[in-house]
């Protein structure tokens, strides 16, 4: 609730229109936002990435590499996979060599075109990590891991 409303109320709303994935109401939404009086900005640097992620996933994706802070970070990689058993070992493989290196495992991310309940991550990570769901299509979860992995 916003005391005033969003014709009187102070507001703001920030958003990036390349990663609505799920939300198909967006347009309609924008509209009514856009139909009080409101100011626009829009942020050219990139502050969330680092470079080599953001450059990892310009070619991915096939999208404009945009500016973004010289921020360095590690080299993205990729796990290649066989079939879904495979797939299952190298992400429980990849999360066992993390704890090794003393990653905290809430740092791990996971990225997926796909839907988390429909992800191969759903049935992976559920053998071994707490999953919390907090509202209807978002699914945040933690990498609670048993020991055995």
């Amino acid at each position: 609730m916003l005391r005033g409303g969003l014709e009187k109320g102070k507001w703001a709303v920030f958003y990036d229109e390349k990663q609505n994935l799920f939300n198909l109401n967006f347009e309609e939404g924008m509209d009514i936002i856009n139909s009080y009086e409101n100011t626009k900005l829009k942020l050219f640097i990139n502050c969330r990435n680092t470079k080599e992620f953001s450059e990892f996933n310009s070619k991915r994706s096939e999208t404009e590499l945009c500016e973004f802070l010289k921020e360095n970070g590690e080299e993205v990689s990729v796990i290649n996979y066989a079939n879904e058993n495979n797939f299952e070992s190298e992400i429980l493989k990849l999360i066992k060599d993390l704890k090794k290196e003393k990653v905290n495992l809430e740092d791990i991310v996971f990225l997926s075109p796909k839907k988390y309940e429909n992800s191969q991550l759903k049935n992976c990570l559920n053998k071994v990590c707490e999953i919390n769901v907090l509202a209807e299509n978002l699914v945040y979860y933690t990498l609670l891991c048993t020991e055995n992995v």
